[in-house]
């Protein structure tokens, strides 16, 4: 989503390494009047990946709304297949290397009831490829799909993404199981403190539960979210719902754990009480605080997956 100026920021490695004046990021992108207002999701999300793929020709593009916070380490892992592996559904998987040169579309899967086709969380973010962004603009500008276009379903403004996800569809490129051997999901549409006690929205639990439909039988847990350490792989890259104070929080806890990997919990638990904003307003809306001294066992958790999720020194960037 872009800022009340109508302002995207975006980070691309540079392949060879560089970091001359024109290949610094990250950078602000404008996006001009005449191509969409603030309130014109398709267009504007149609501008910014075609602007991506190419001006900047990128291997792959990770696509994510504001607020949310992004381990980049824990990215590449996935794109180098280094991580700790994917859920057996088939497709790609984190266990070998992503080819630019084969469709991606990744990210946290959700079906909407009834439909033929699931879509990934802008709120999470999601991968594309090369591949998969050189057909897209090419079903924009060249083709001019009806189903790629929208078909001037203004509802479709608010929630640009699904016109990439229906575009895609009609191709046969559709969302994969994303999570880890283990089965737990490496990007968060929710904050830390909610993904970790899965007290997460209504709508956003029902939008997994025809996900067998798309991603294939899961005869553990049936695509249904999972609370404590099963939340969240130890590969997680990113959280949603995340403003400025908790981004802070978070970074500055990695921080001090990959200097004192061994640090014991009451210490852990003291560093993120001194980092973490203490105020709802601190924390927005739609994030909850630490849980209250008395919860230990809520902390007891939220510390093993701080500490599983931390990207460790050896974890480098791409």
């Amino acid at each position: 989503h872009p800022d009340e100026n109508n302002q995207y920021q975006y980070h691309i490695q540079p392949k060879d390494g560089t970091h001359d004046s024109n290949n610094y990021y990250p950078q602000t992108m404008l996006i001009p009047e005449e191509v969409a207002t603030v309130e014109e999701g398709v267009p504007r999300l149609k501008y910014v990946i075609e602007k991506v793929y190419e001006d900047h020709d990128p291997d792959f593009a990770f696509f994510v709304n504001d607020h949310t916070f992004v381990i980049p380490q824990h990215l590449c892992k996935f794109l180098n297949g280094k991580s700790n592996g994917t859920a057996d559904s088939g497709a790609a998987s984190a266990v070998t290397r992503k080819d630019p040169n084969d469709h991606m579309y990744v990210g946290h899967a959700l079906k909407p009831k009834g439909s033929e086709y699931a879509f990934n969380s802008g709120a999470s973010g999601y991968f594309l490829s090369r591949k998969t962004m050189q057909t897209l603009v090419q079903k924009w500008n060249i083709d001019h799909d009806d189903v790629c276009e929208g078909s001037g379903r203004k509802w479709l403004q608010g929630n640009p993404g699904l016109i990439t996800a229906e575009c895609l569809h009609s191709i046969g490129v559709n969302p994969i199981d994303s999570r880890d051997d283990k089965k737990r999901h490496i990007f968060h549409a929710f904050g830390l403190v909610r993904v970790v006690t899965n007290e997460m929205d209504a709508w956003y639990g029902k939008k997994h539960e025809e996900l067998g439909d798309v991603l294939g039988e899961d005869a553990l847990y049936h695509h249904t979210l999972q609370k404590g350490v099963e939340c969240c792989s130890v590969d997680t890259a990113s959280f949603h719902y995340v403003e400025s104070m908790e981004t802070l929080a978070l970074y500055n806890t990695f921080e001090e754990l990959r200097l004192k990997p061994d640090m014991g919990d009451d210490e852990l638990r003291r560093v993120m009480e001194d980092h973490w904003p203490s105020e709802k307003r601190d924390v927005g809306g739609y994030a909850h605080n630490l849980p209250t001294p008395r919860k230990e066992d809520v902390w007891n958790e939220l510390l093993q997956v701080v500490r599983n999720i931390a990207p460790n020194k050896d974890e480098m960037l791409c």
